[in-house]
């Protein structure tokens, strides 16, 4: 990876659905990797793991010509066998945890140009698969019902970024992008559903375009940023079992947009405010089942001071669309002995969720501790997050009345709260961290916990 970027509570500018948070990840260039003065590279990594004897290899190839193109491609395995069990629950003596095997082998081509000066084309395939044996009903601890599940994830991105040295209104970046998903399960346990074929797919087809412009007032004392932009995407999915449309994973699109704007403004290096309007819509069908549409408005607004130490305060709004599982998801969800089942309930009426939240933290930064060049970071921070229509799964197993249902559900009133400490040291020689967090989540309208 070459920048790991994690964004807690709800961003209007990630997109709808960031109401928990955002991680953003990019990987390395071949240039990230090359030393001083040379134009290729090879990298190789092997590991093992005694919990589960595991072995893992990744190997890497990296050059450039004239610094007008650079490739990398990385192809990365893994394979293990059955996890070695901690504690067992009273009565079990199994030493292996059933059914954890994983082969997996994943790659990477990335393809850098600059054709022009201050213009660069950057074309990225990425493919990943992972087979393994698990229960059809995941996160299960079952003998029974075991598949083998094929997941196979593509995908391919070309993006553009340019950044005019005549005006610093300019910083200019599009990306397009399709990603397709599908997971191909058959079940190999000896019973009813041997040979049993399920296939889920799922694809993605989008854009983004965002530019920046920068201004500078009074000698440079004051900033400004101001970041504008829109991405479009759709997915659609589908469903089989043995060829035939799966009821629990219905044929369905989803189509999104949105619009955004944020400004970012800096004085003297240490006061930055920042706020940040974003519009968003989608729409959503299934085959059968009614189209839902909706749009929102969001809002967030931040301050940060940062002397030799930081002091922030964040207030962000952002909304996430219900699924397409959870709006039209219906047929058996698990069995429960004998003719009886549990079944979804699909919910076309399900808004979608609405998030406020609030965040206050303090982070202070000390240097050359022990070592020259080492570092201590500790940050503490405490955040309220209120959340209107929150989308729950409701499971029913009501014996008396042999009531077995499944069912996204909104929640009226929810609330979140919680408290994080986190520690980190790094230095040239040795690098620790220590972080606990708190977390309690409130049904404010029927009163139990979430």
């Amino acid at each position: 990876m070459r920048r790991v970027e994690v964004v807690r509570g709800p961003s209007s500018i990630y997109g709808s659905g960031a109401v928990g948070g955002v991680i953003q990840l990019e990987t390395v260039n071949a240039t990230d990797l090359l030393q001083p003065g040379k134009n290729f590279g090879i990298r190789t990594k092997l590991g093992g793991y005694t919990v589960n004897d595991g072995f893992l290899q990744s190997h890497t190839v990296f050059g450039q010509h004239k610094g007008k193109i650079d490739v990398l491609l990385n192809y990365t395995g893994r394979v293990t066998g059955l996890i070695r069990a901690g504690e067992p629950d009273p009565g079990d003596t199994s030493e292996f945890v059933a059914n954890s095997k994983d082969r997996i082998k994943s790659g990477l081509i990335k393809f850098n140009a600059k054709p022009f000066k201050n213009h660069k084309l950057t074309v990225t395939y990425q493919i990943y698969n992972n087979d393994n044996y698990i229960p059809t009903a995941a996160n299960t601890n079952t003998s029974t019902n075991i598949a083998d599940r094929i997941t196979r994830e593509e995908r391919y991105i070309v993006g553009y970024q340019f950044k005019s040295e005549q005006t610093k209104l300019v910083d200019f970046n599009a990306r397009v992008y399709h990603t397709k998903t599908r997971v191909d399960e058959t079940v190999v346990d000896p019973g009813a559903n041997l040979g049993r074929r399920d296939l889920t797919d799922l694809d993605t087809v989008g854009f983004d375009v965002y530019n920046t412009s920068r201004f500078s007032f009074f000698g440079g004392a004051l900033k400004s940023a101001l970041t504008y932009g829109a991405e479009h995407y759709k997915d659609s999915q589908a469903g089989t079992r043995n060829g035939q449309t799966r009821q629990q994973y219905p044929n369905a699109d989803s189509v999104v947009s949105g619009l955004y704007i944020q400004s970012e403004w800096t004085l003297w290096e240490k006061l930055t405010v920042l706020g940040t309007l974003r519009w968003d819509s989608y729409d959503q069908s299934a085959t059968g089942q009614r189209e839902v549409t909706e749009s929102h408005l969001s809002k967030s607004f931040a301050v940060g001071y940062r002397k030799w130490l930081l002091f922030y305060g964040k207030y962000s709004e952002a909304f996430r669309a219900p699924n397409l599982t959870e709006l039209y998801a219906r047929g058996v969800h698990f069995p429960i002995g004998g003719p009886f089942n549990n079944v979804f309930i699909p919910n076309p009426n399900l808004r979608p969720e609405d998030a406020h939240s609030f965040e206050a933290g303090v982070a202070v930064e000390k240097r050359n501790l022990i070592w020259r060049g080492d570092r201590l970071t500790t940050r503490v921070a405490g955040f309220s997050k209120k959340v209107k229509d929150l989308i729950d799964l409701e499971v029913i197993m009501d014996f008396t009345t042999f009531t077995f249902t499944t069912q996204a559900i909104n929640i009226r009133d929810a609330r979140i709260t919680g408290a994080e400490l986190e520690m980190m040291y790094t230095s040239r020689w040795l690098f620790a961290g220590l972080a606990g967090n708190y977390t309690i989540g409130e049904n404010l309208t029927d009163g139990p916990s979430i």
